[in-house]
Order: structure tokens, then C-alpha cells, then sequence
């Protein structure tokens, strides 16, 4: 009989999973972001395809105006919209979040210095396609539709090797929480090795 892995526990539905990938987006701290946050960060504005700052996001909210994760980054507005599942792929649901965050930008609390919207789509391969092609945006705002396997493997190789200098203990306690959580979602959606 195997023993029992607790933490097998901690990332079972997409709350879990958006928690996940605010802890990688998320500034640490008042110090300066370690190497692991600016790689993912790098990796990340690349995968979104959108001219981010190495500064990072000025704020990440979680569940904010029902979107999974809103982030404000330099002058955008990057909503991103998780999903593990394809029966939890809503009609109309990326159009409605969309439209609502074009209303609020530029007005108030972290929106007020955002003056485009970035909507990034999360998905297994091949989940959600007619939702995100149906998705209209406006002038200079953008979409991007991301498959979990490359965020995975990007939130894997930035935090789950140790760098070159010594961490401290709380960041070497966040690398093996990521990296935890990244062989976790793996599993959940059958990717074999993430």
C-alpha cells in the first residue's frame, strides 16, 4: 500500500489551478524578483505575444469581475480565463468578461492606468476553439489562446530548478509548491511528463 500524498489534494479544480499560476505571476515581495520570476515572466509575455515590461505586473487579482485572473502589466490589462475541462468551456463567456473589462478600463482601482486588453485563453490542446474564435476585440487589444502543456513546461523550467546562488528557504519552499503543482496539473489533464 503506497502511502498518502496530501498535497495530491491541493490541485484538484480550476480555483486551485488559477492559484497556481497567480503564485508565478505574482511580484514577490518588496526585493528584486528573483531569476526564476524574470525568466517566467519573459517566457510568458512571449507566449502571450505581447511587448511586457521585465518590470512585471503591477497587480494580480484573482476572481476579479468573475475572470479568473486579471493581471494589469505596463499598459495592458491581461485577462486570462482557465479551463481543464472542454464541458467547462461557456458560450459567449470570454465575449461577456471582455466586454465588461472594456467598460471598467481606464476608470478605476489597478484598470485605471490600462488602456488595452490582452484575453488569454488557457486550455488543454484542442478545448475551446470556437469559443476563442468567436471572440471579437476591439482596435488595439489582443487574444491569444494558450495550451496548458507549454505554460506547464514554461512554469516547470523557470521556478523548478535550483539557480545558481543559494535560495532562501521560503523561495526554495515556492520553487517545490510550483513544480508540485505543475506534475499535478499535468496529471489532471493526462499529459504524462509535464
Amino acid at each position: 500500500m503506497s502511502a498518502i500524498n496530501p498535497l495530491d489534494y491541493f490541485i484538484l479544480l480550476e480555483g486551485s489551478v488559477v492559484a497556481l499560476l497567480a503564485t508565478a505571476l505574482a511580484k514577490q515581495g518588496s526585493t528584486q524578483p528573483s531569476r526564476s520570476q524574470l525568466m517566467f515572466w519573459d517566457g510568458f509575455a512571449q507566449l502571450c505575444q505581447l511587448p511586457l515590461s521585465s518590470a512585471g505586473p503591477q497587480s494580480v487579482e484573482v476572481e476579479k469581475y468573475r475572470i479568473d485572473l486579471l493581471t494589469v502589466w505596463d499598459n495592458w490589462a491581461i485577462m486570462i480565463e482557465v479551463k481543464m475541462k472542454k464541458e467547462h468551456v461557456r458560450e459567449k463567456q470570454l465575449q461577456r468578461y471582455y466586454d465588461k473589462l472594456r467598460t471598467l478600463l481606464g476608470t478605476k482601482g489597478t484598470l485605471a492606468n490600462a488602456s488595452s486588453i490582452a484575453v488569454v485563453f488557457l486550455t488543454p490542446a484542442n478545448v475551446g476553439g470556437a469559443e476563442f474564435i468567436s471572440l471579437s476585440v476591439d482596435g488595439n487589444d489582443k487574444k491569444q489562446h494558450l495550451n496548458w502543456k507549454e505554460v506547464l513546461l514554461l512554469i516547470e523550467s523557470s521556478f523548478s530548478k535550483p539557480q545558481a546562488s543559494p535560495l532562501e528557504e521560503e523561495e526554495a519552499f515556492r520553487h517545490s509548491l510550483i513544480s508540485f503543482g505543475v506534475k499535478r496539473i499535468g496529471k489532471l489533464l493526462n499529459l504524462g511528463d509535464s
